[in-house]
Order: structure tokens, then sequence, then C-alpha cells
């Protein structure tokens, strides 16, 4: 029998307590948020009215399928980010164009924060604390996961940027003019789609993929470390093979082999031309480079590796944003089909990016984009050197 009157002997119900009053508060109703005195509409991709307060604080960007570096190519306006994402996403956005470009957004340490927006992405996260940034809009994709739909509970202006039910191209489009608008100037992303149509256009009038004989096939792989290697393989549904493939004249090795889990068995079947390798070797997840790649036993007998035919795809944002898409889908005909095309693709990315933000990449800013310390020993990649003449036998200038 427990003696009420001894104190001491009431010290276990402490911890009950506590895990009373926690649970509690668990019951405590979300807070709500009034819709802002002076505001216009801005549509997003799931086709709602957001009403965004005028004059526009900023964004919040909540890497669900929006990222600082896209952002920044559709907005033009480094001034309205107030969060940018955590370490590790600073890490991606490091060494990228946009953060040449944009140098105060990578060096601001204010704008990236491992909190919950960083840390949870999931549906559980602290409004509280992701009230500190104030935006004038929380952007991100999807209608359902990340911190979003708690968000919009609550009246937060949350701005959906892509929509999975979309064609995949249309939902490339979305993001620009969305987040164009969001700033004030819609007009920006219009220009965008624009001229990524154009870019398109031109090199279809110059490779003629259609009339191709010869189409390489393709295979675009990873292989990383986590808890244990990881191979991944692009499948025959993407961006890649849906969009890009068509338009560089190339075919997916993959097709036909894919599989729930992918192993070195299967990848050999497939016996591509011609290996891509996604990602980056100093990145926070470093994946296989074409020389570790050659060397790899695994790969040994695949007629890409027979060849020394694998190559490092170009880093950056490609395929699915619309500044470095057609400088992507360029760089993959110019290796697929070297004979049909003028060496351009330097050019290209620096006319683009001149064009578009008045920076001028510099060569050895180039060089890291198309991974020339890695690429630079595979063949035909001599196209892709500083000062190349295509007239002088295939020889750099002096």
């Amino acid at each position: 029998m427990i003696n009420t009157n001894s104190p001491r002997e009431l010290l276990w119900l402490g911890p009950f307590a506590c895990i009373a009053l926690v649970a509690l508060g668990l019951l405590r109703p979300l807070p709500s948020f009034a819709p802002p005195a002076r505001s216009r509409i801005v549509m997003d991709a799931a086709g709602r009215s957001v009403q965004i307060e005028v004059p526009y604080r900023g964004t919040a960007i909540t890497w669900w399928g929006s990222f600082p570096n896209w952002y920044l190519q559709h907005t033009h306006a480094p001034e309205t980010v107030l969060y940018a994402g955590g370490s590790r996403d600073r890490a991606f956005f490091s060494n990228n164009i946009m953060s040449w470009v944009y140098p105060q957004v990578v060096k601001n340490d204010r704008l990236w924060k491992d909190n919950a927006i960083a840390a949870g992405r999931g549906p559980y996260v602290e409004v509280e604390s992701l009230l500190a940034f104030d935006p004038g809009a929380y952007i991100g994709a999807g209608s359902s996961g990340g911190p979003l739909p708690l968000l919009r509970r609550v009246g937060l202006p949350v701005v959906h940027t892509w929509d999975p039910h979309r064609k995949l191209e249309e939902g490339m489009f979305e993001p620009a003019r969305i987040e164009s608008a969001l700033v004030g100037h819609p007009e920006r992303g219009e220009a965008m789609i624009s001229r990524y149509r154009q870019s398109f256009a031109e090199l279809n009038q110059e490779l003629k993929p259609s009339t191709l004989s010869n189409h390489p096939r393709i295979l675009m792989m990873g292989d990383f470390v986590r808890d244990k290697i990881h191979l991944s393989v692009v499948g025959p549904k993407g961006m890649y093979s849906e969009v890009y493939y068509p338009r560089v004249g190339v075919a997916n090795a993959a097709i036909g082999f894919m599989s729930t889990t992918m192993d070195a068995e299967r990848i050999l079947a497939m016996d591509p031309d011609i290996v891509f390798l996604y990602g980056s070797n100093n990145g926070p997840i470093p994946m296989q480079g074409p020389e570790s790649f050659l060397q790899d036993p695994r790969w040994k007998g695949m007629k890409a590796v027979r060849d020394r035919r694998v190559y490092r795809l170009p880093s950056g944002d490609a395929p699915g944003n619309l500044l470095c898409g057609p400088i992507l889908a360029r760089w993959m005909a110019e290796i697929a089909h070297p004979d049909q095309l003028q060496p351009r693709t330097r050019e290209a990315l620096r006319k683009i990016i001149e064009d578009d933000f008045g920076y001028r990449l510099n060569d050895d800013q180039i060089d890291i984009v198309l991974h020339m310390n890695e690429n630079s020993d595979q063949p035909g990649y001599e196209r892709f050197t500083r000062n190349y003449n295509a007239n002088q036998e295939g020889k750099p200038t002096q």
C-alpha cells in the first residue's frame, strides 16, 4: 500500500505525468494564419489560387521538387531567396553554374539551415520552426508528402510548382511559369520556354534524328554507396527516355531488361554501345567515374568498356530544366553522332549563360561542367576541349 503522506513514494508517478503532458500537447489545435490584407493571385501546378502578399517578401524553397538553381534560373532574383536548404543541399548547390552567377546565395549562411524543412522532409514538421523565415511563399512539388500539406492547413502560402500527373515536358514548364510569376515577372518563364523549344528545333534541323541509320544504344546509370552498393539505371519511362533520346538519335539499352532490383549480370546483358554516368565524384554521395567504371571487373566484356565509350554526364541541372536541358541534349548528340554535328557545346553553354545573366563562364568553369578531368581520355572527347578546331584533324589549336 502506497503511503501518500510520503512524497518520496510518489516520485514514480513523475515520468507518467510528463508523458501525459506531452500527449496533451499533441492535442493542441494547429495555429491559423489570416490571409494577407493586400495580395495578388498566383495559380500553382495543382490548379489552386494562392494569395501572395504584396509586396512580395521572398521564398522558402522546400527541396520537394524545387531547387535553388532552378529557382534562380527562372526568377533572376537571388534577393528573394529566404531559405534554400540544409548543409547537404548547400553542397549540391556549390560548384553549380548558378552558384557562380549568384555567389552571394551559396555564401550566405542564413539561407542554409539544418532545420525541420531540411532534416524532416516529411509531413511531421513543427510549423513554429518554419515561421522564422516569414516568406511570401513556400514552394515545392506534388500534392502530398513533405511539409507542404501541413503548411497549407494552417493557412500559410504554399505553392506547388510541379504536378506529377502532367506530361513530362509540360511538367518542366510549370516551375518556370509559376516561379517567375511569384516574383512578378511571368514573361521570364514564357521566354525560357520559347527558347527551350527553339533550341531543340535547331538541334533537330542540324541532326535530323529521324533520318539517321544508326542509333547507338545508350545506358545511363549510376553506382553509389549508401548502406550498400546500389546500381541505378535509367529505364524506358522518364525525361531521358521519352523526351531526350529520340531527339538526340539514340536508343535506350535498358529496354527489356529493367527490374525492381538491378544487378551486374542484368546490366551486362544490356551491352550498350555508350555508357553515360550521372552524378559527381565530389558531391555528398560520390558516384563511380569513367576510369573506375572501366577498371571495374564487373563490366569487363561490355562493348562500351571495350571501346572506352564511358563518359560522365555534364554537371548541372539537366534534363529537368529549361536552361541547360538543350545543352545536355547537344552534348549527348555530339558524342553519339560526331560526324553529324559541329562541336558547339562549349560555345552554346557560354552563350546561354551570358545572354541570360550577363555572366561569362571562363574556360575553367566550363571544364568543370563538362567534367574534362574525367572525360578527356575518352574517344571523341577532344571536341569539347578549349580552342578545338574541327578543321585541324581533330587537334586543338595552339
